[in-house]
């Protein structure tokens, strides 16, 4: 089963280095399902405790919440904005056939 989950790791892990920390964002669930696919009947606790032994960290998907407000962040953006005059930028870019993308400042 752990050769299983090697193959099935292969492309799925991530790491560090430096301090030999490997990880991945598949779920134990997932794993479990994908290895039930192949006849290997287990399931996601015992996934996780094999990652475990195998020396993974198990981490979830995390959206990070930025620290500093909305008005902070627009602040910045209107102190910087007078140095630059964006429709002019734009315009030198279209000239030279060079895609520009445009994104919203606005709140959020």
């Amino acid at each position: 089963m752990i050769d299983a989950i090697h193959k099935l790791m292969e492309r799925e892990t991530a790491g560090d280095p430096i301090s030999g920390l490997k990880w991945t964002r598949k779920t134990t669930d997932n794993i479990a399902r994908q290895l039930q696919r192949l006849g290997i009947a287990v399931g996601r606790t015992t996934v996780g405790r094999l990652l475990r032994q195998m020396k993974y960290s198990l981490r979830t998907n995390r959206k990070k919440i930025s620290a500093g407000s909305t008005s902070d962040r627009d602040r910045q953006f209107r102190y910087y904005a007078p140095a630059f005059d964006l429709e002019a930028l734009a315009r030198h870019f279209k000239q030279l056939y060079v895609p520009a993308a445009s994104l919203p400042c606005g709140g959020v």
